[in-house]
């Protein structure tokens, strides 16, 4: 495995237009690429496009890159953009889902995905369920420096330094932004319990 001073070598290879370094980098980070955006899209398919798409987005911005900060952390941003991007996108194009006891079960994550297995009655797993999907739903109107450290933490199980990497940002600001995505979080199932 390549350490950093060879990783930055490679960089300043790219940098002046060597293919075959390029091909190195790729080589050497895809698979922990992939992984990343695969635990976060939960579609191998989904993951193998956006993987293509934040090496392409590399590529034509290699020359922004400084060195200020280790490379790694530089792709880890791009892949963490590209991902959100992605999932906006996708968000955009679904039909708005409703609460409704009715309505088909999620197809993506459930809640079970999660929580240990229990066996709970069918009605109080279909209640965790609806509930879960309503946490999803008030997630998705968190504005997304919230959103994404949440999701990062409480759904991908990642530690505060490994989405200060991920997103680019200091330690001290993703325990900042995680508490006040947290209130905000309460703030909204609060009023929206109020209504019923």
């Amino acid at each position: 495995m390549p350490n950093n001073n060879e990783i930055e070598t490679l960089v300043r290879r790219v940098q002046q237009g060597d293919k075959r370094a390029f091909a190195l980098l790729v080589e050497r980070f895809q698979q922990s690429v992939y992984y990343f955006v695969a635990r976060i899209v939960q579609n191998p398919q989904d993951a193998e496009e956006i993987t293509m798409e934040i090496f392409l987005r590399v590529l034509k911005g290699i020359h922004t890159y400084s060195g200020q900060s280790p490379f790694r952390n530089w792709l880890f941003r791009i892949a963490a953009n590209t991902t959100i991007d992605f999932l906006r996108q996708r968000q955009r194009k679904q039909p708005p889902r409703t609460l409704s006891l009715e309505s088909p079960a999620d197809q993506s994550r459930t809640l079970g995905d999660i929580l240990p297995a229990h066996t709970d009655p069918p009605d109080e797993q279909v209640v965790q369920k609806e509930l879960y999907n309503l946490i999803r739903q008030i997630l998705k109107e968190l504005p997304p420096i919230y959103r994404d450290v949440l999701y990062l933490f409480h759904f991908e199980g990642l530690t505060y330094q490994e989405i200060a990497n991920h997103l680019g940002i200091p330690s001290g600001t993703v325990k900042a932004r995680l508490i006040r995505a947290r209130r905000l979080l309460l703030a909204r199932i609060r009023r929206l319990l109020r209504m019923y």
